[in-house]
């Protein structure tokens, strides 16, 4: 859940887990939660696309509509438009490196702490371009 005031906010939804199969939704709210409209989901439809494979654990969104989300498998993504349309940036990777949580500053600069199956480590990166380049910060655990 991600709200940005009092009315405006951001819920990524998923349903019960199925090899990560599973129906997902983001919705949005601009009224507190009185109405809610679907920016994306998986499946076809008038609504946007959502990634279809891994189990959503988390978003993130600023007032400007920039957001990113993970995956408990490794995908990471950000989104420039609300939510309705997604795109896979690091510093996720399926099955290696696996996002365990994440933190926006701003709608350019983001935290993710991930496991690094290449590292055994838990490793936290930052991105200060919307997720185009990461760098790593600290290695917090092995």
């Amino acid at each position: 859940m991600s709200f940005v005031s009092r009315s405006h906010g951001w819920v990524g939804c998923g349903g019960e887990p199925g090899a990560g199969q599973q129906a997902k939704a983001v919705v949005e709210t601009v009224d507190g939660g009185r109405t809610w409209s679907t920016r994306s989901a998986t499946g076809g439809g008038a609504v946007g696309r959502l990634f279809g494979s891994d189990y959503l654990e988390g978003i993130s969104m600023w007032p400007s509509g920039t957001g990113f989300l993970w995956m408990g498998r490794g995908t990471t993504a950000m989104t420039r438009d609300g939510g309705r349309t997604w795109t896979a940036i690091g510093p996720g990777s399926p099955d290696v490196v696996i996002p365990l949580a994440a933190a926006t500053v701003d709608d350019r600069t983001w935290f993710a702490l991930v496991w690094d199956g290449n590292e055994q480590a838990q490793v936290l990166h930052m991105t200060e371009d919307s997720g185009s380049t990461w760098r790593r910060v600290a290695e917090l655990a092995r």
